[in-house]
C-alpha cells in the first residue's frame, strides 16, 4: 500500500496496491510539485479523507489538482 498526508495531517489518501508502474511529469506544474503519476480508481482503490481544495489550469485542462484546505 502507498499512503500520503499534508503537513498539518487534515488530509490524506492511500492507494491500497502498488503501482506496477509511475510516470514522471515534466509540465511546469508537475515539475514545480515533485509529482510522480500512479493512477487507480477513486473509491476503488484509492481513498482520500478530509476536505481539499481543487486548482485547474485556466486553459481548460481537464485534471483538478486537490491539496489541503489548509
Amino acid at each position: 500500500m502507498l499512503a500520503g498526508k499534508c503537513h498539518c495531517g487534515d488530509a490524506n489518501w492511500t492507494l491500497e496496491d502498488m503501482p506496477e508502474s509511475a510516470i514522471a511529469c515534466n509540465c511546469t506544474v508537475c515539475r514545480r510539485q515533485g509529482v510522480l503519476w500512479a493512477y487507480g480508481y477513486i473509491d476503488d482503490d484509492i481513498h482520500s479523507v478530509g476536505k481539499t481544495s481543487t486548482y485547474r489550469r485556466e486553459d481548460g485542462g481537464a485534471i483538478d489538482f486537490h491539496f489541503c484546505a489548509k
